[in-house]
């Protein structure tokens, strides 16, 4: 019998915290949520919050597996001997990305009222109230929402990148220009910090360009669907103080 693990009072409250993080931004709706304006834009974020504190320690709902950047590559002989004095860099043609449950979790962000054919608060009140948070997955509802979801997949690797202290091309000329001993501490930090940002940057272009796809989808079925709240992207995050509200209310609290 497995015991299943519930984290503490201060553990949930920290993880509902940084679970907001992911929701200051508003895409999909004329302006940033008000409680007071909106009282329908902010119940949906509400529901939206509580399930993500269901899947924040699912880690499959937040991570995607890629293929090696050399999948043909052999042990060295040695471990003194590198592999290969070249640097490792992945080739665009055989990228396979498989992000399903992370797209999923990309459109749970950013659905909107006009999601699930308008019902979008029914369904996600329906999860809840029957206790399927955990595994509940948001397939594609619209062209609209596949934009919105892929452009906060590529706004989150983006943020993703600017936490790290070097670049991947800083990296790979350091790596390139030999002045890193192999096997030192610093060749393999830069080695897998290398990997990591490159990993995220093919990740930012897989989804760049299928929001750039969606986009174009739209226009060419509607041209003016493309002018429509469900398309519009907040600039910039919304004020805190209107997300910090959420922590407030009691209302499907999963634990």
């Amino acid at each position: 019998k497995m015991t299943r693990l519930v984290p503490s009072k201060h553990d949930q409250a920290l993880q509902k915290r940084s679970m907001l993080n992911y929701l200051r931004y508003d895409d999909g709706f004329e302006s940033c949520v008000d409680k007071t304006k909106d009282p329908e834009a902010y119940k949906l974020k509400l529901l939206k919050l509580r399930i993500l504190q269901s899947i924040a320690n699912h880690h499959d709902r937040w991570t995607v597996n890629m293929f090696p950047r050399n999948p043909e590559s052999k042990p060295a002989l040695s471990s003194n001997i590198p592999i290969t004095n070249k640097t490792s860099t992945f080739d665009p043609s055989k990228v396979k990305f498989n992000g399903g449950k992370i797209l999923s979790t990309c459109r749970l962000i950013t659905l909107n009222l006009e999601d699930f054919d308008g019902k979008a608060i029914e369904v996600l009140t329906n999860v809840l109230e029957e206790g399927k948070a955990s595994t509940f997955l948001v397939d594609k509802q619209s062209d609209e929402l596949e934009f919105r979801a892929l452009t906060t997949l590529a706004r989150l690797t983006t943020g993703g990148l600017q936490h790290y202290p070097s670049s991947v091309q800083k990296d790979m000329a350091s790596l390139s220009s030999g002045s890193l001993k192999f096997g030192s501490r610093n060749w393999t930090v830069t080695q897998v910090r290398l990997g990591e940002m490159q990993t995220l940057e093919v990740l930012r272009s897989v989804a760049t360009t299928g929001a750039k796809e969606m986009r174009r989808r739209v226009r060419n079925l509607d041209p003016s669907r493309e002018e429509s709240t469900s398309m519009r992207l907040q600039r910039s995050p919304c004020p805190i103080d209107l997300t910090l509200s959420l922590l407030e209310e009691t209302e499907f609290e999963p634990f």
